[in-house]
């Protein structure tokens, strides 16, 4: 009986000591992670993780929707304020090429036939020029009807479209300023800092029960009057943010907050939000709007991704305003017929073909006699084009 008494002893001792051994084992651990959870981070880190991952996305397709809405103070609600479906091609850089086809979309219509209207079109640019096509207009609560315009631009086309989720995402936050934002970080601050304060941190924060860094940037000018932006960053799904703030001259109420709920991570490495909310207040802090946005698909690093994708292809009919040589078209018209026949006696005269071997009787040029062919057509076609036209008049 001692024994057994004595055995148990023994055993309830050494389990003791391995119970308090484990615990303590896992307070250190528990007091470890804490410590590098809670670790200073400095803004080369934060700077040089955002660089990494912006670096991962080299092309991106999006299926989104998004809904619109307006803070009602009368009955204290938010009430409807439209709507919009896309979808939206990007190529990863900021300012650069992009694409986005609007299958509908319903905002309001001042001073319009209805409340609200709607149209769909496509917004693209190719590098070079920027498109612009609609294809259907009217209002929201009739079918609509065909429009076909078209417009050819030097620059890019100001594209802001919630609904493809691009400017909640790292990698087109700063698309307005046509920069990725390790660019925006690191070199459009230091330009500010010629004429203005600006004052910046970094910690690491919970927000929304996520370990995630903040950065605060605070631009102050000498005359009065300040920004003051915050960014959260996920570290460990590739700096994505998960949510940002405007704040104006010390207000205590941001302006315009958004909040990532959800991301998804198309290819590895790559994270792009599927879910997110901005919120918009005025100077007195009540609620002004808010945009929902939530996507139904993302495709990123296609291997098969066509650069013909940022180019339009306009439909015959398209009444076309081409505003870098001043002129108008219609597609599939008699003056496109001729801008094309233009075109090819320009081509056969900067591009002839090489001139055969010496025949019997001379040299036998085809290559000139087929440019002579082709200019002799393109002048008669240029004459009674113009007789017709002075005809009609």
């Amino acid at each position: 009986m001692k024994a057994k008494t004595s055995y148990r002893l023994k055993m309830g001792f050494r389990g003791a000591v391995g119970t308090a051994g484990t615990l303590l084992c896992c307070l250190t651990m528990l007091t470890e992670a804490m410590a590098q959870g809670n670790q200073a981070v400095s803004f080369n880190d934060l700077l040089n993780g955002i660089k990494k991952s912006e670096k991962k996305l080299l092309n991106l397709r999006v299926d989104g929707k998004c809904l619109f809405l307006e803070w009602a103070a009368g009955k204290q609600d938010w009430q409807y304020n439209g709507e919009s479906d896309v979808t939206a091609w990007y190529i990863g850089v900021p300012g650069s090429k992009v694409r986005v086809d609007i299958h509908k979309k319903i905002f309001p219509w001042v001073n319009g036939a209805a409340g609200f209207s709607q149209r769909s079109g496509t917004t693209a640019y190719n590098g070079r020029v920027g498109q612009h096509l609609t294809i259907e207009g009217g209002p929201a609560d009739k079918q609509p009807f065909k429009l076909l315009e078209g417009q050819i631009t030097a620059d890019r086309p100001t594209v802001v479209e919630f609904a493809s989720g691009w400017e909640f995402s790292l990698y087109g936050c700063q698309d307005q300023m046509k920069v990725r934002m390790s660019d925006y970080l690191e070199k459009s601050l230091e330009l500010v800092k010629k004429q203005y304060v600006v004052q910046s941190s970094v910690n690491p924060v919970r927000f929304n029960d996520t370990d995630c860094i903040e950065l605060v940037v605070q631009v102050t000018s000498p005359r009065g009057g300040s920004q003051k932006e915050t960014w959260c960053f996920d570290p460990s799904r590739g700096y994505a943010i998960l949510g940002y703030a405007i704040l104006f001259n010390e207000e205590t109420t941001a302006r315009q907050q958004v909040t990532v709920e959800k991301l998804a991570e198309p290819v590895p490495g790559v994270y792009y939000p599927v879910k997110a909310t901005s919120l918009t207040k005025d100077a007195s802090g009540q609620p002004k709007s808010k945009t929902i946005y939530e996507t139904s698909a993302v495709v990123a690093n296609d291997p098969n991704f066509s650069d013909d994708t940022f180019t339009i292809k306009w439909p015959a009919g398209t009444v076309v305003n081409d505003k870098i040589s001043g002129t108008s078209f219609t597609v599939g018209g008699a003056e496109q017929g001729i801008r094309d026949q233009v075109q090819r006696v320009k081509a056969a005269l900067k591009h002839p073909l090489s001139p055969q071997p010496k025949r019997a009787g001379g040299y036998w040029y085809p290559a000139k006699w087929a440019a002579a062919i082709v200019v002799a057509a393109g002048l008669v076609t240029l004459f009674l084009w113009f007789t017709l036209k002075r005809r009609q008049k």
